[in-house]
Order: structure tokens, then sequence, then C-alpha cells
């Protein structure tokens, strides 16, 4: 995997982290931000995509 791939898949796992990290914080203390939770999904989304894409160019 070359070092441009895992600067992105780690990008989209801090995003991950973070976003769902945060809006399941702010929700404990009875605050919804679901911009939090939508950019979190899409940052999930992309992670999964990614790692796809990478695992099925590996195979081949």
């Amino acid at each position: 995997m070359s070092k441009l791939n895992k600067i992105i898949l780690n990008i989209f796992l801090i995003g991950t982290i973070f976003f769902l990290g945060s809006y399941f914080g702010y929700k404990s203390n009875n605050v919804e931000l679901l911009g939090f939770l939508y950019t979190g999904f899409v940052s999930l989304t992309g992670l999964v995509i990614t790692s796809l894409v990478l695992f099925l160019k590996s195979k081949k």
C-alpha cells in the first residue's frame, strides 16, 4: 500500500472516530447535533469504500 493510500485511510479513520465520538458525547449531554452524525457516517462510508478498493486492487 502506498504512502498516499495510508494517509487517506488515516484521515477517514480519524474523521470517523472524531465526529461519531463528538456526536455521542454531545448526545449524552442531551444536545443532539445531527451534523456530527452525518459527517461521521460520511467518513465511515469513505473509510469502508477506500479500504474495499485497496483490498480489491491488492488481490489482482
